[in-house]
Order: structure tokens, then C-alpha cells, then sequence
């Protein structure tokens, strides 16, 4: 959709109508720059104000941040008091819509900015997505190793699993003073996204009731007196098997880098952190991305450095894009000293297939 951007010349004392000098109908949002130092009255009004009253636009207008106008009023006046000046007055694509969809591209009605509103659920169809991962103890003869509290490579489930949950202390449980009940978020076969929430035992395992093949993350959702889990909290295969997810202590979500995209949806990366938790010697350590296909074939296609002093911060629009079923994860390949602690990250919005077929 074309988006209108006028400049209008506003002489000095005289009231310009902005609607009928830009042509943008009278109601619509619009963002007013300015690039003089002259203060410009604004006024919504429906009749030609009065009075030299209004909300100023007093200083040079900075690009990224002009005076918005929210969408329903009756009129749009600019009065100079003090020399002519120049406004560029701009149509906000605030939404662009296709059949059932609604995507908020520029700019909200209330101010906000289309991923504010997409962390707040007012984007139909999309929704934030985060793996935040830690691994506290990589050796320079284990890596590659996965950015998750379990160390080593991550183990994906190659089939459905019927899983287990248990605690490795006995205060989280459904009346103790630790965490009491825990949401899991995974995926089925078919990769359908199956939520959980689990009544804690302590150190005895509870059945997960639903077979998963994939954990995205978990997180304790109601505790006792310590306001989280007291233990490690394990999810593992059922009988003491290969744990899959962790808990740690103290943090009541898993701390793992791991994300598989659900059937019907698109996730865009737009964010990736990588930093380096160690004390001691200067230390040094490379993590990449992971990508890898339903199919089994994975890339690893970025590969940055981290040290000690240097954390790593990567933002990106349009963002690393990753269909349905395709597992991502981060991924150290490289640390040149024992005991290195990693934390990696990344953020995305998940789309519906759906509203990508609707826009």
C-alpha cells in the first residue's frame, strides 16, 4: 500500500488545514515532521481554531520521532506564529489488512511498535518467541556442545517419548515450599503444539501424561514459600532416562537454546546474544547458529566470536527465517579454555501460515 508523504508550506500566522493540504482524509493517522527551529501550533479541530493554542512542535524534529496523530479526529490545523515554515506531513500504514488478517507494520493507534504490540498478543496470528539458553561447564576437548544446562550436543528425541518430571529435591512438590507445578510446551509427532502442567512429586516422578517428540521450554508456574524450585527439575525420558530438559535450580524455566518451529507456522530470528559467564583467565569461545531440516540435513550458517569481555548482540530485520518443523538451535564449536560458561539467545515472532497466506 502507497504511502502518502506531503511537505506543506505553512505561512506565518495563517492557519493551514493539514487533511486538505496533504489530501489524506480527514481522520486518518498521520505522523508531523518538521526540520526548522520555529514553533508550529498543532490543533484537532474540525473549524479553523481561533485562538494561538495547540500542542508545539518547538525544536527540530528528529525523524525517528515525530508528533503522531492518532486516527479519528475531526480536523488538523498548523499555525507558525514566528515565520513560514515547512511540515512533511505523512499517511501512517498502521494497518494493512487481507481477508481475516490484520498486520500492524509502522505504527499502533496507541503509540506502539508492531513488536510492542506483538509481545502484548495484539497481532493477530503472531506471537514473540524466545530460547534462552545457558551451558555452565564446555572443555576444550567437548565442544561442539549445545548452549543448554545440560551440556554437550542436545539430544532430540528421534521418535515420540513418554517422559517423566522429577525434582532432585523433595520440597518441590504439590504442597512443599518449592515449585509446585510446571508447564511444559512441546510438540507432538506432528509436531503440534501440546501444553502440559504438571503437579510436581519431589524426588518421585510424575508421567508426563501426553508422549512428546519435541521440549520447547518449561517453566514453573506455581511454588511455595521460595517463590520457585528449590532442585533441579528434570524432564527425561520415562525410568531414569536421557534427560531432555532442565530446570535449574533457582530459575524456574529451562535455560536452553533449543526451538523447534510447529506445523503451520514461520518463525523470523530477529535477535541472537551470545556471552561468555567465566572469572579467571582471559578466555575466548565461538558459538554458531543451528538449523536443521525435518528431514535430518542441518546448516550451521553464522558463526561469531565471544570473549570474556566482549559479548555478542546481533539484530537483523527481515529476520533469519526457518519454516515448519525445522529445529534451531545455538551451538558452541569452539572455546579455548576449560570450564567455560556460555549464555546464548536468541528472539523471533512466530507467524501463522495462515496470516502469510492472508497478507
Amino acid at each position: 500500500m502507497a504511502v502518502t508523504r506531503v511537505n506543506i508550506n505553512i505561512p506565518q500566522g495563517v492557519w493551514t488545514d493539514l487533511y486538505a493540504a496533504s489530501g489524506i482524509a480527514v481522520g486518518t493517522e498521520v505522523a508531523i515532521y518538521k526540520n526548522t527551529s520555529l514553533a508550529v501550533m498543532i490543533v484537532a479541530s474540525a473549524a479553523m481554531p481561533t485562538t494561538v493554542s495547540g500542542i508545539p512542535l518547538v525544536s527540530p524534529t528528529d525523524p525517528s520521532d515525530p508528533l503522531e496523530i492518532p486516527p479519528g479526529e475531526p480536523g488538523l490545523w498548523a499555525l507558525s506564529p514566528n515565520g513560514n515554515a515547512v511540515l512533511l506531513v505523512q499517511e501512517q500504514a498502521t494497518q494493512r489488512h487481507s481477508a481475516a488478517a490484520a498486520w500492524i507494520t509502522q505504527a499502533h493507534a496507541k503509540g506502539m511498535d508492531f513488536y510492542t504490540a506483538v509481545g502484548l498478543g495484539m497481532v493477530p496470528g503472531v506471537r514473540r518467541v524466545t530460547a534462552l539458553g545457558n551451558n555452565p561447564d564446555i572443555d576444550t576437548a567437548t565442544f561442539p556442545e549445545t548452549v543448554w544446562t545440560g551440556g554437550g550436543l542436545y539430544p532430540w528425541m528421534t521418535a515420540t517419548t513418554s517422559l517423566e518430571i522429577v525434582s532432585t529435591d523433595a520440597t518441590d512438590s504439590s504442597a512443599g515450599v518449592g515449585a509446585r507445578t510446571v508447564l511444559i510446551n512441546g510438540l507432538d509427532i506432528n509436531y503440534v503444539e501440546v501444553a502440559q502442567t504438571i503437579t510436581l512429586n519431589g524426588l518421585t516422578p510424575v508421567v508426563i501424561p501426553t508422549q512428546l517428540f519435541r521440549i520447547n521450554n518449561a517453566l514453573v508456574m506455581t511454588s511455595g514459600s521460595t517463590q520457585t524450585n528449590v532442585g533441579d527439575i528434570n524432564i527425561r525420558d520415562a525410568g531414569a532416562g536421557t534427560v531432555r530438559g532442565i530446570i535449574p535450580a533457582g530459575y524456574g524455566i529451562t535455560r536452553q537454546a533449543v526451538y523447534t518451529v510447529p506445523a503451520g507456522f514461520t518463525l523470523s530470528v530477529h535477535s541472537i546474544l551470545g556471552s561468555m559467564v567465566r572469572s579467571g583467565a582471559s578466555a575466548s569461545a565461538t558459538i554458531a547458529t543451528f538449523f536443521r531440516s525435518p528431514t535430518g540435513t542441518y546448516r550451521l550458517p553464522l558463526e561469531f566470536s565471544i570473549s570474556d569481555t566482549v559479548p555478542y548482540r546481533h539484530e537483523g530485520i527481515p529476520g533469519i527465517i526457518s519454516t515448519e518443523k525445522t529445529d534451531v538451535a545455538l551451538r558452541c564449536t569452539f572455546v579455548n579454555a576449560n570450564n567455560t560458561a556460555l549464555t546464548a539467545a536468541f528472539l523471533g515472532v512466530l507467524i501463522s501460515n495462515t496470516t502469510l497466506t492472508q497478507v
